[in-house]
């Protein structure tokens, strides 16, 4: 997962309750997966989520998917696609 450090110092004890350790591989996955799952229940929206994932909600409210989140998120999508055809 591409989480930056401080996201999951928030993240971790937010929607994990605990700390987490992006070193270790089971936390960067479990922090990730929360802001993952969090982003879908705001965003409703697969696509929105992962804007939101990749480029942050804040930003994606305020100023919609730029130009590299849109490749981003097309780019997770096709390969999904391509791996549960």
């Amino acid at each position: 997962m591409q989480v930056q450090p401080a996201s999951a110092t928030e993240a971790g004890p937010a929607l994990l309750g605990r700390q987490v350790n992006l070193d270790d591989p089971y936390d960067n996955a479990d922090v990730g997966v929360a802001i993952l799952r969090q982003d879908l229940q705001a965003f409703n929206s697969p696509e929105n989520a992962l804007a939101a994932y990749y480029q942050g909600p804040t930003s994606l409210k305020a100023d919609g998917m730029y130009p590299d989140t849109q490749q981003y998120v097309e780019g997770i999508l096709d390969l999904a696609n391509r791996m549960n055809p």
